[in-house]
């Protein structure tokens, strides 16, 4: 069936919204699949062969595996009024609780500034639909809606792209006949390009050609275009395809597409668009209804906790005082000993902004590690201290 479902840091020197890192992609391990129509997702090998049941999920959509290493699913539990949101799992697929609530979540994409990105569809009310922005808490940061008129819309695919410089692309997709490329600076969205077309675009994918890809459940197709370029066109060809939703590219360069309407994950060359056969045929495994969730998730669990310097398992003290040690001076890149999770080879406010904000995460190494104060109070009195302490050396 188908169903519709800032960080801001404080700096020594003022407040100001940053990007964070959020570590080294794992190894992709197994596929994950959103089994819409048997409220489960379901898991595969790399070879598409099946795997058993990840988890058991009321209308699963969205699927994505979080910088910490879990897997965050997207859901939606029945229409007008129903409620959804996105729940967390281990890798392994441990049930560890409610992520965020929202009504009619589609596609999710964790940013490289270490924060989810949700599509919000019209069972939502207008004003709670857009492309939400979730903090790595759960707690919600930024809705991107009015100013772009994203309340009209029905958010489906949302994906995200680092540009390396701080800022991030935002592209998301409506049923309503159209996909948006937004430029995400801080807590501002600006559009950048909007490909028109028309139908129920569903699912988004990026190619290793800088080109965009968009699946559309009305024409049963799927579309490219160059990025900059408005106008799509018609990608596979030599399957027949009903109510395409999901995509990826998988390592081979294959894209591969959750046929929702035939049960079935198809395969296409990822440049020519050529039918490559069918990589999960169709019911296999329990596959019914395959949504929007699609993912290559790692199984060696989480990696390096951004802003631990001293890979103790916990953001705190410890960490501060190392890159208070190196403020200022020149280290080997990335060297976290020294004080450099930002990898420039200088130890400085970037440094320092990772390290606040994700502190607090983790597990503190023992209990003498737990402040007594608040962790907001303490990371405000230590900022004070390194912001005394760097004034007292002239920096």
């Amino acid at each position: 069936m188908f169903s519709s479902r800032s960080i801001v840091s404080c700096s020594v020197l003022g407040c100001l919204a940053i990007l964070v890192a959020v570590g080294p992609v794992l190894a992709e391990n197994i596929l994950l699949v959103s089994s819409n129509g048997s409220d489960q997702v379901l898991k595969y090998s790399l070879a598409g062969d099946p795997l058993g049941v990840f988890a058991g999920v009321n209308d699963p959509t969205g699927i994505a595996q979080g910088p910490d290493g879990n897997v965050y699913v997207a859901y939606f539990d029945g229409l007008g009024g129903g409620t959804g949101g996105i729940a967390k799992y281990s890798p392994t697929g441990d049930y560890l609780g409610e992520f965020a609530a929202m009504q009619d979540p589609g596609g999710i994409s964790w940013g490289p500034d270490g924060k989810l990105y949700v599509g919000v569809g019209v069972v939502a009310p207008s004003g709670d639909r857009g492309v939400f922005r979730y903090n790595a808490d759960g707690s919600q940061d930024t809705n991107f809606n009015g100013g772009a008129g994203l309340g009209d819309l029905n958010i489906r695919g949302v994906l995200t792209k680092d540009n390396g410089d701080g800022t991030l692309d935002l592209f998301y997709n409506s049923t309503f006949g159209s996909v948006r490329r937004s430029l995400v600076s801080g807590d501002t969205a600006t559009t950048i390009d909007t490909y028109v077309g028309s139908g129920a675009y569903q699912g988004l994918a990026l190619g290793s050609d800088d080109r965009l890809y968009a699946s559309n459940s009305s024409s049963s197709h799927v579309f490219s275009a160059a990025l900059g370029d408005s106008s799509f066109t018609e990608f596979d060809s030599g399957a027949t395809l009903s109510a395409p939703i999901g995509m990826l590219f998988n390592a081979d360069g294959d894209l591969l597409v959750n046929d929702l309407g035939n049960d079935r994950v198809a395969k296409f060359d990822g440049v020519t668009g050529v039918y490559l056969g069918d990589f999960i045929a169709p019911g296999v495994g329990g596959l019914a209804g395959p949504h929007q969730g699609l993912a290559l998730i790692s199984l060696e669990g989480p990696g390096p906790l951004p802003g631990d310097l001293n890979d103790d398992g916990f953001v705190g003290g410890d960490d501060l005082d190392i890159v208070r040690s190196f403020w200022g001076q020149n280290v080997p890149a990335g060297d976290l000993l020294s004080g450099d999770p930002s990898e420039d080879g200088f130890v400085g406010g970037d440094d320092l902004d990772i390290v606040r904000a994700n502190w607090g995460q983790g597990t503190p190494p023992s209990p003498s590690a737990v402040p007594e104060p608040t962790s907001v109070i303490l990371l405000v009195t230590a900022g004070l201290v390194l912001l005394g302490w760097i004034r007292h050396r002239g920096l």
